[in-house]
């Protein structure tokens, strides 16, 4: 029997964000405009090991963005 689970999240607070990755030992986030494979966008970048593009958090608007293509990106440079 598979499940499915549906999160629903907003991030909006750049602390909060700087926070998490010290405290996961990742690279400090980046504010600004990131390419990912589709497109461009604007936002405070986390970038997490392995992957090829970043995640994207918009603070204004709440929502992230990311483009892992299906798992398929990760392990490329």
């Amino acid at each position: 029997m598979s499940h499915t689970v549906t999160i629903e999240t907003q991030v909006r607070d750049a602390s909060a964000v700087e926070a998490a990755c010290r405290r996961l030992g990742h690279a400090s986030p980046l504010q600004g405009e990131h390419k990912l494979y589709s497109g461009r966008y604007t936002g405070l970048a986390v970038q997490l090991p392995g992957w090829q593009y970043p995640i994207v958090c918009d603070l204004t608007s709440g929502k992230i963005n990311y483009d892992n293509f299906g798992g398929l990106w990760k392990g490329q440079t």
